[in-house]
């Protein structure tokens, strides 16, 4: 994540206290406006307003150029650094109701005016934060930096957390399971410049295509037949208004791909990979569902090459319960038989679900694992060495539950002398137990 707030902190506290009857209206917000509007003052001068919303998105650029604005590597990184400042406000509504609020505010706080709809912004005297435009400048001048929060490794002992249902458990962990913190890797380190067009030979593909049905012979993996499949496979790219037979793919930015079903298209983006893989290259593949991201996992990785599926966290379980539906469509009614190696990346069971306390009986949900929101407990201090004769039943009692044994003993209470005419309290257990509500949970693989 990029840091969205720290270009405008200077602003907000030079503005000075907040009118009362505006305090729906942030500070922040005209600090965001104003920088949406002094790129427009850059980049598109003399145009709408309302329009700035256009160049805040993935295509401002290529607004910009269609428009026919001059457009250099200033204008380029101030775009760039504007879509991750201003990033919520790339929606048009959004823009005008924000712009629309910013209107509202008294013309003492602003530093522009928009004189009506469809019309360009212009400045106005600053009274307060005379000196803003500088961190406007500051903050299109170059992209902001990343924000870190350094996350703090837990350490053995007991540890305490909250699931979805708000309930508290705990969770012991040994010490051999604890290890040093793995080392992270540099988001600030230039990457080699690789952003350039490519072409890339048919004759090159075939070698790949033929290394890849070797490699699989030789690894004992089911035949792909990848140099029949480009053999088969008829490339005509553009040449000004008509399509010609091509010896090499061109790539350069963005390049449409149009076929035919069969027609190809997913085996050269497989082999663009694995060509890219063998030229030092990185490739991002985006696929349409979790299938086919995990069946070119296995792919690739059964091939020797480094890959690795991007998934998101919260919604693993729905995706391995359609894997499971879909191998129980085609025969494997019994979970045992569910034997697909894309579980290996679809585990939904947590390490630490074996370590809890003794007196949890329901498996951990894949959503209340506390990935990130483990908290120490402290040792409580004791006088002398004996237990606390409560705290011993409390465990025996846990124990027992644990077991599916029964308690036979009442629970314990205490109860103190009512004076006159006070009011009667209810006697108290010597250690309260929280009842737990009964909860069906369904396990997968």
């Amino acid at each position: 994540m990029r840091d969205r707030s720290s270009w405008y902190q200077p602003v907000v506290a030079a503005l000075g206290p907040w009118p009362e009857e505006h305090a729906r209206t942030r500070p922040a917000l005209l600090c965001q406006v104003e920088l949406a509007l002094r790129l427009m003052e850059t980049v598109a001068p003399g145009h709408a307003a309302d329009g700035a919303w256009t160049l805040l998105g993935g295509y401002g650029l290529a607004f910009a150029r269609a428009a026919k604005l001059s457009v250099g590597e200033a204008e380029q990184v101030a775009l760039a650094a504007a879509r991750h400042l201003l990033w919520p406000m790339r929606r048009g509504r959004m823009w005008r109701q924000s712009l629309d609020a910013y209107l509202q505010l008294p013309e003492r706080l602003r530093a522009y005016r928009v004189p009506a709809a469809g019309e360009p912004a212009y400045r106005l005297p600053l009274v307060v934060a005379a000196d803003r435009f500088a961190a406007y400048d500051e903050a299109l001048a170059h992209l902001p930096g990343f924000t870190v929060k350094p996350l703090e490794q837990a350490a053995a002992g007991e540890h305490r957390f909250m699931d979805r249902r708000h309930r508290r458990t705990s969770v012991t962990i040994p010490a051999d399971l604890v290890r040093d913190p793995l080392p992270g890797h540099s988001l600030t380190t230039e990457r080699p410049a690789t952003a350039g067009p490519l072409d890339v030979p048919l004759s090159e593909l075939a070698h790949v295509a033929r290394w890849m049905d070797e490699e699989e012979w030789r690894r004992g993996r089911r035949a792909g037949n990848w140099a029949q499949r480009l053999n088969d496979l008829d490339l005509d790219t553009r040449d000004g208004t008509a399509f010609a037979p091509a010896s090499a793919l061109p790539l350069d930015r963005l390049t449409h791909l149009v076929g035919m079903v069969g027609a190809g298209k997913s085996t050269l983006m497989t082999l663009l990979a694995v060509w890219g893989h063998h030229n030092g290259l990185r490739t991002t593949l985006v696929v349409g569902d979790l299938a086919e991201q995990l069946t070119l996992t296995e792919l690739f990785r059964g091939l020797g090459l480094s890959a690795a599926p991007i998934q998101g966290g919260t919604t693993r379980p729905q995706h391995t319960q359609r894997l499971h539906r879909r191998l129980a469509a085609r025969g494997a009614h019994s979970l045992l038989a569910h034997t697909d190696a894309a579980f290996r990346h679809l585990s939904t069971a947590c390490p630490l679900d074996a370590l809890r306390a003794l007196d949890t009986s329901e498996p951990l949900r894949y959503n209340d694992a506390p990935c990130g929101g483990l908290h120490p407990v402290r040792p409580a201090a004791h006088s002398g060495d004996a237990p606390d004769g409560l705290a011993v039943e409390h465990a025996v009692r846990a124990l027992e539950r644990a077991r599916g044994a029964a308690g036979s003993r009442p629970p314990r209470t205490t109860a103190t002398k009512r004076r006159s005419g006070a009011p009667r309290m209810p006697a108290r257990c010597g250690v309260p137990v929280p009842a737990t509500p009964p909860r069906v949970t369904s396990w997968t693989r």
